[in-house]
């Protein structure tokens, strides 16, 4: 499994700029900000492809971290 944050990682960013640094990858934030499953902010912990994410989710459920995730482009039929 390869986090894809790079030197983003532990940096708080707004999720326009998740969209326009990690497009088309699934971004993990923890201490964010949010509205119903839309981030607003959030301190990068994680970014993966579509087959890295669920795997990466249950370490973060193991951990016990409080964690939201969304992928930065919506894929057509993709309802997760």
């Amino acid at each position: 499994m390869t986090n894809l944050a790079g030197k983003y990682l532990n940096s708080e960013l707004t999720w326009e700029e998740m969209e326009e640094k990690f497009p088309d990858l699934w971004v993990f934030v923890t201490n964010y900000t949010n509205s119903g499953i839309n981030i607003h902010k959030g301190t990068l912990i994680g970014v993966f492809t579509d087959e890295e994410r669920d795997k990466f989710y249950l370490e973060c459920l193991h951990k016990k971290i409080d964690v939201a995730y969304n992928r930065t482009t919506e894929v057509p039929g993709n309802f997760f």
